[in-house]
């Protein structure tokens, strides 16, 4: 039996080669790539499920690999989109869309009542991207995370299409069912908090550092007032 840091590993990179083949699975024949899905996702639900989950999760979750490709191809889209680099470029190095990309994946297997295998997934993609997203969270398309270094979507989050999020942005609830909603179109800058049961409306703005405890109107802007510097002016201690 593979380990199970590398049964992530292989499970999670023989996704790609089939979400995004001409990108990922140049060298890879796609049969390859998707007896290797079926057969390092088996050994993971092995551990924790038993056999007979076992084989019945693989054969579930394969035909699901056509819907979760048609959003991950527009999760791409938004990417390329907003960056000044060139398509492979972004694909191949852009941490946010391999965050979103482990997410869509851990995702559809929360939905197929494999907890313990979904966490690891997102486990396997806080590792190597630095974000931190629960699978239980419901994420639209067109979704954009720029330069999305230590943001954390917590359980229950909802986010709606074309929302965007920058680094450093925390959105949690105490419990999975008084976790943040984020609507359509709304931006929230670096290092913002929306913590709990919070509505943040369509198209609305939080600018960075700002705790968020309430509602947000749609279209509203919300920002931290500007700090006052204070400069004292000392004299040099006698050397």
């Amino acid at each position: 039996m593979m380990s199970v840091t590398f049964a992530v590993s292989s499970f999670v990179e023989s996704c790609k080669a089939v979400l995004l083949p001409s990108f990922f699975g140049v060298e890879t024949p796609m049969e390859s790539s998707l007896q290797t899905i079926q057969r390092s996702l088996s050994s993971l639900i092995l551990r924790f499920y038993g056999p007979d989950k076992s084989e019945v999760i693989p054969l579930t979750f394969l035909p699901s690999l056509p819907n979760i490709q048609e959003i991950v191809v527009d999760d791409a889209a938004t990417a390329v989109a907003k960056s000044a680099s060139p398509a492979h470029v972004v694909v191949l190095t852009s941490q946010a869309l391999h965050a979103l990309i482990g997410y869509r994946i851990a995702h559809r297997l929360y939905e197929l009542q494999c907890p313990a295998v979904a966490l690891m997934i997102s486990s396997h993609v806080q590792r190597t991207a630095h974000i931190e997203i629960h699978p239980s969270a419901t994420i639209g398309r067109g979704v954009y995370i720029h330069n999305g270094t230590g943001l954390v979507i917590g359980a229950g989050v909802t986010v709606d299409n074309n929302a965007f999020l920058e680094s450093g942005v925390t959105l949690v609830g105490d419990t999975p069912s008084s976790a943040p909603y984020i609507k359509t179109g709304a931006i929230v800058r670096s290092h913002s908090t929306i913590w709990g049961p919070v509505t943040v409306g369509r198209g609305s703005h939080v600018g960075g550092n700002v705790w968020v405890t309430e509602d947000v109107d749609a279209e509203a802007c919300v920002t931290q007032a500007a700090p006052v510097m204070q400069v004292e002016i000392r004299p040099r201690a006698n050397i």
